[in-house]
């Protein structure tokens, strides 16, 4: 895939949306033990659906908020290194022109440390259903398109 191509499948999948922050609905979230302490880590989702989910979540609040540093922090390391210059220009103005993302997530599959969220992507410039995937490394499950 080309990184033409990568920025149009990553900027129709995650920059379709109503408002910054807008939710994606969850079956059911993790349960949250109460926390003595605001120095204690917040517990991590139980299963990999929920991690996916939330992940997605995060690159989609990142993107709609124009937060890039987050946006990439969201990214696998193969496909971040391809978003520098020109292509993160174009993601950039992509975003500009078509507005926030809402996604609606059909499905999570997981196969190992591979996983492919189906979504409803929705924008002010189109709606379709993509296929958003992730891979889990050292630093969990990633966005990782064409790479």
């Amino acid at each position: 895939m080309s990184i033409t191509t990568a920025v149009a499948a990553l900027a129709l999948a995650v920059g379709c949306g109503t408002q910054p922050g807008t939710a994606l609905p969850m079956s059911s979230p993790p349960p949250v033990s109460a926390l003595s302490s605001s120095a204690q880590a917040p517990l991590a989702p139980a299963d990999d659906e929920a991690q996916v989910r939330m992940a997605l979540r995060s690159v989609q609040d990142a993107y709609n908020a124009g937060n890039w540093d987050a946006y990439l922090a969201g990214l696998c390391p193969a496909q971040r290194a391809q978003f520098v210059g020109p292509t993160l220009e174009m993601l950039k103005q992509t975003r500009a022109q078509a507005g926030p993302t809402t996604q609606d997530v059909l499905g999570v599959a997981v196969n190992g440390d591979t996983a492919v969220a189906t979504v409803n992507a929705t924008n002010a410039t189109m709606s379709r259903q993509v296929d958003m995937r992730f891979t889990r490394g050292v630093e969990g499950w990633k966005l990782c398109m064409g790479v």
